[in-house]
């Protein structure tokens, strides 16, 4: 449990304290709902630089470096460049203590904090519901990322060419870059926790994620002009509708985290932009975009325009333009200087990375196709986005979801009108972001134009990824589409009675018709029959039962120094012996590097020449020179992969002696026969 809070308090306090350079206000908590972001791009800063400067660049070693960094923009603000808050100014010493907190946070409003707290605490109890009990994250890439994870820990550095490494012992790099800012992060909290990486991610997934999700949401549709009602509903109801969670099937956090980041980011792109404060915002906005680019680097894509679209829509933002169009240019300066501190000495693996991509061919479905999956697939609809669209799971056939379809489904269609009614103005940006992705998505997903593909490969050519990564969308939509349906309502009842124009405004119908659409869909997903198909999908993606702990707790006693252990990859769950316990492991990740791709082929044919796979080659001199000891075996596969081996030929051969046996995991000793070497 310490894990999972300092987890959590580590990717916040960086960036709250970076915070502190703006006055109290509605710039300081912008700036904090941006924080999981801030945070992230200062661990961007110090882990490349503290490389580049030759000084120790292991997990600690950064996150001391974040607090320094973030602390000196503090003091140059505070004590160097002689500017005081406009929060310290007011605070004076005959307040309470709690006056004087309130005033230096800038919540004078009990009601905000409710409308921010309520659907905070009730996404993180979903979040509970769904990966309560797992042994791990679920998904393949969970296994690959806690590798990276455990690889800082031991090696005492974050260097990608130490990180991306084709296995334990005689390691050769995989990759020549990979974000890792979200891995950092996850190191540090194993290892001032004190337990599992697995934990640590989890945290992630299951506070960091939401609360980013929460008040980026709430914060924005507050200062687009939505009510407090409205934009706490707003804020709510990506948890119940888009694949916020079922964007974790895959084992990649940071495809749920970095949209969850996205409205926050792009608020303080758009804040910078309008002119108050333009150095200080604009210092953070570039921060906070390094740290997505360093994360998840495509969604800077989707918050982007998010961003622009929040500034063409804020309100009189066209005096704005006109009347500071210079301390906007000096904002756009100050980003792109941060930009280019920042990411200077990772350009060129980032640039370069572009090449590992293009191995990855997009897939170019028919036209009719994709146009289905975009617009057309109901699984779009479903209670929290699963199964995705092109499943033939009937998750519709259940009477919860089946009705919470058709409610979404309405009332996406009524969001249509926030393009049109003045009141609804905060919704357009939402709007107009998701139809474009959208529409580029189909594209990409169905063109093979070179512009098209070399878009796609920026995902893998992979388009569930570009719909996860417009997550939020669909959620504010549902609840612009609520608002809507109010104003219908309250048009009709004034036609009734005319005395209630006079008496109710139109907005007031918008909130309670959005509260009262977050309780129906809310009572609906909290059905078990609504929350148990995601549930048990993830189950099947996960190590669930203590057998695996035992097992991996028998590998870390028994394994000798210079040994490894030989799984079948992330295929039965058994690498998680490596993430969370640390035990060495034969395989790391597989190498986009040519140089390294012999080797990693050496260390694929020792297990298969160990598990007896037929007509497997004589390997007992690879398995002598990487160490091989154990070979652990699982009996539940990953949905969607197989087995490389049979396991009825294990028991047949003499190279593996059976040593260890527990509910269907099975470790066994390599005998002389299999480390036999004539050469």
């Amino acid at each position: 449990m310490f894990t999972f809070v300092i987890t959590v308090v580590l990717a916040f306090a960086p960036g709250v304290l970076l915070g502190f350079v703006l006055p109290s206000g509605r710039y300081r908590l912008v700036a904090w709902a941006a924080a999981p972001a801030s945070t992230l791009g200062l661990v961007s800063v110090a882990s490349s630089w503290l490389m580049t400067l030759g000084l120790p660049d292991g997990p600690v070693a950064v996150l001391v470096a974040e607090f320094t960094l973030a602390a000196a923009a503090v003091a140059t603000v505070r004590v160097v460049m002689r500017q005081r808050t406009a929060g310290d100014s007011a605070v004076k010493p005959s307040l309470s203590w709690w006056s004087r907190m309130r005033a230096a946070i800038g919540v004078n409003r009990p009601e905000d904090v409710l409308a921010v707290g309520v659907p905070m605490a009730l996404t993180m109890g979903f979040g509970a519901i769904l990966f309560r009990g797992l042994g791990g994250v679920p998904g393949w890439d969970g296994m690959n990322h806690a590798f990276f994870v455990r690889r800082m820990i031991e090696s005492g550095t974050t260097a990608i060419e130490q990180v991306c490494v084709t296995g334990s012992f005689e390691a050769k790099v995989s990759c020549g870059f990979y974000p890792l800012a979200a891995d950092i992060q996850w190191a540090q909290g194993a290892i001032l926790g004190g337990g599992r990486v697995s934990t640590a991610m989890l945290a992630w997934v299951v506070v960091v994620a939401p609360v980013a999700m929460v008040t980026g949401v709430y914060s924005a549709v507050r200062l687009l002009g939505g009510a407090r009602v409205v934009a706490a509903a707003a804020a709510f109801m990506p948890a119940l509708v888009g694949p916020d969670w079922a964007a974790v099937r895959t084992g990649r956090i940071t495809e749920q985290s970095s949209p969850a980041m996205a409205a926050a980011v792009a608020l303080v792109l758009a804040l910078a932009l309008r002119g108050r404060h333009p150095l200080r915002l604009g210092a953070i906005a570039g921060l906070s975009v390094v740290g997505i680019v360093m994360s998840h680097t495509y969604d800077v894509l989707f918050i982007g325009t998010l961003a622009l679209l929040f500034f063409i829509f804020w309100p009189r933002s066209g005096r704005l333009i006109a009347r500071h169009w210079r301390r906007m240019m000096m904002s756009v300066g100050v980003m792109a200087l941060v930009g280019a501190f920042a990411l200077g000495p990772v350009l060129g693996g980032l640039l370069g990375a572009s090449a590992e991509r293009a191995m990855n061919a997009p897939a170019s479905p028919h036209f009719t196709s994709a146009l289905e999956y975009w617009f057309a697939d109901f699984n779009r609809y479903l209670l929290f986005g699963f199964p995705q669209p092109g499943s033939s799971l009937g998750t519709q056939n259940v009477a919860t979801i089946g009705i919470a379809l058709w409610v979404v489904m309405v009332l996406l269609s009524a969001s249509l009108m926030s393009l049109v009614l003045p009141s609804l103005r905060w919704a357009r940006p939402w709007f107009l972001s998701a139809l474009v992705w959208t529409l580029v998505g189909a594209w990409t997903s169905s063109s093979d134009s070179t512009a098209a593909q070399a878009l796609a490969g920026l995902w893998y050519g992979v388009r569930e990824r570009v719909r996860t990564m417009i997550a939020p969308t669909i959620g504010v939509l549902v609840v612009a589409g609520a608002c809507v349906l109010g104003l219908v309502l309250w048009w009709l009842a004034a036609r009734v009675w005319a005395r209630l124009r006079h008496r109710q405004s139109p907005a007031a119908f918008s909130a309670v018709t959005a509260a009262a659409v977050v309780v129906l869909l809310g009572l609906l997903a909290v059905q078990p029959s609504s929350w148990r198909p995601i549930r048990q999908d993830l189950v099947r993606r996960s190590p669930v039962g203590d057998q695996y702990v035992a097992t991996f707790e028998w590998l870390k006693s028994n394994i000798q120094s210079g040994g490894v252990v030989a799984t079948d990859r992330n295929v039965e769950f058994m690498s998680w012996a490596n993430g969370d316990f640390g035990v060495p492991a034969l395989f790391g990740i597989p190498p986009l590097d040519p140089a390294s791709k012999t080797q990693y082929a050496r260390r694929t044919s020792a297990f298969r020449w160990l598990v007896n796979v037929p007509k497997a080659p004589d390997a007992g001199c690879d398995v002598l020179e990487f160490g091989v000891q154990y070979v652990a075996l699982g009996n539940r596969t990953m949905p969607g992969w197989e087995r490389t081996y049979q396991p009825s030929r294990v028991s047949q051969t003499d190279r593996l002696r059976l040593v260890h046996e527990d509910r269907g995991l099975r470790v066994y000793e390599v005998t002389p026969a299999g480390r036999a070497c004539s050469s």
